[in-house]
């Protein structure tokens, strides 16, 4: 039976901040700590709601 290698995966999905927690415990330690090199990249998109507007006011 032949076997697939990857040369490497990505992963992208839209979800809440509760996923990054499983991303981590489910598949990126896994992966690393079996060796495989890791590089992540981080994309934020902040949506303002009606009663929290985002403006270059606030400090957060």
């Amino acid at each position: 039976m032949s076997q697939f290698q990857f040369t490497f995966i990505i992963l992208r999905r839209t979800d809440t901040n509760e996923y990054l927690s499983s991303l981590f415990n489910y598949f990126i330690a896994p992966f690393t700590m079996s060796g495989n090199k890791l590089d992540i990249e981080v994309r934020f998109k902040i949506k303002s709601t009606d009663s929290n507007p985002i403006d270059e006011s606030k400090q957060q």
